[in-house]
């Protein structure tokens, strides 16, 4: 290969040059790497990949194919001031008024309610439920594992109360929902063993 770049001087070097976008992921050298999905290439990869440097989600992605989970601290969903509190509230709310129940003060609450009853279709009920479905860092989680084109299938709320000192963990269904023993289960339906390589559900 001679000084020109090609083995026959068909392709010079300073011709093949192109100016490649670099940014600082806040690497602590602050050393500039290649940022990728700055070059445009892979539309449906490209803002997915931004949103996650963006959020800062790299921890959590690795997780989420590492491990199958990941959890995200308050500060990195960004939640507006109160949000956790008015989130809880209309759970509760919405669970009293379907079950027919009162809880009172959620951290003394003993009240157990089949978690799988009555707390289904959440969205209508509540500003805040649609607050927490189109939280940024949420759906990009949920994208990244899904795909871009992917869709809400649901909506629901699990209350646990606290588990009582002399009950022990029988493995029975009714057992698990009284006393909020919940035993090891994969929430991907529709699939029967083997499960597909691609992930087609996630809880968020």
């Amino acid at each position: 290969m001679d000084d020109r770049g090609g083995s026959n001087g068909a392709f010079p070097r300073k011709a093949r040059r192109a100016t490649i976008e670099t940014i600082n992921y806040g690497l602590p050298n602050k050393e500039k790497i290649m940022n990728i999905a700055g070059l445009g290439k892979s539309p449906n990869a490209d803002a997915l990949v931004e949103d996650i440097y963006k959020y800062g989600l790299e921890r959590h992605v690795v997780e989420l194919d590492a491990y199958g989970f990941t959890l995200v601290p308050p500060e990195t969903l960004r939640s507006r001031e109160g949000f956790v509190d008015d989130l809880r509230d209309a759970i509760l709310h919405v669970s009293e008024r379907r079950n027919n129940v009162q809880y009172g003060d959620y951290r003394t609450a003993t009240e157990a309610v089949d978690f799988n009853s009555n707390n289904w279709w959440l969205l209508e009920e509540d500003d805040v439920f649609v607050e927490s479905m189109l939280n940024p860092v949420v759906l990009t989680l949920a994208r990244w594992m899904c795909g871009r084109s992917a869709v809400l299938t649901g909506t629901a709320s699990i209350i646990k109360p606290p588990k009582p000192a002399d009950v022990e963990n029988t493995g029975d269904y009714d057992d698990v929902f009284k006393h909020s023993h919940l035993p090891l289960h994969n929430d991907t339906h529709a699939f029967p063993p083997p499960l597909p390589e691609m992930c087609h559900w996630v809880n968020t």
